[in-house]
């Protein structure tokens, strides 16, 4: 005879942690990304937290909780996702480069273009401007030939 103990699946609990600059691609769009990992992979829980005073350079964290095999299908996911393929949670993604003098046009005054653009596609956009693609914060030194 079984015990309602052996009918329970075992739960296992996993925090990875994540750079705060992918926070974004993480949650998607109104959080449909992460919610979708979350559905695909059949864990219980896939969570962010998050602290206020996170350095968006440093890590954040994520709370993983589902079966050891759910668990590693949701890790698998969310690395895919980092690296820009969404495709296994039926998602594409395209990466377009733009010359760095027109990101103010695509964004528009206070980002209003980029929301408008965000809403009437669906899609979640985002753009990047990361040191290490040689674009950092603030204004870029004019550099004279």
């Amino acid at each position: 005879t079984l015990s309602l103990h052996d009918a329970l699946p075992i739960l296992e609990e996993r925090i990875i942690e994540v750079p705060a600059r992918f926070k974004g691609h993480l949650l998607g769009l109104h959080g449909s990304t992460i919610e979708t990992i979350r559905q695909t992979s059949g864990v219980i829980k896939c969570h962010m937290q998050e602290k206020r005073d996170v350095d968006k350079w440093g890590p954040i964290h994520v709370q993983i909780l589902g079966t050891h095999e759910c668990v590693e299908a949701c890790v698998k996911l969310i690395n895919g996702v980092l690296v820009g393929d969404h495709t296994g949670i039926g998602h594409s993604t395209t990466v377009v480069n733009i010359d760095p003098s027109v990101v103010g046009k695509i964004m528009g005054h206070k980002g209003q273009t980029i929301k408008e653009l965000t809403e009437t596609t669906s899609c979640y956009i985002e753009i990047q401007q990361y040191p290490e693609q040689g674009v950092m914060d603030g204004q870029p030194e004019r550099k004279d030939p």
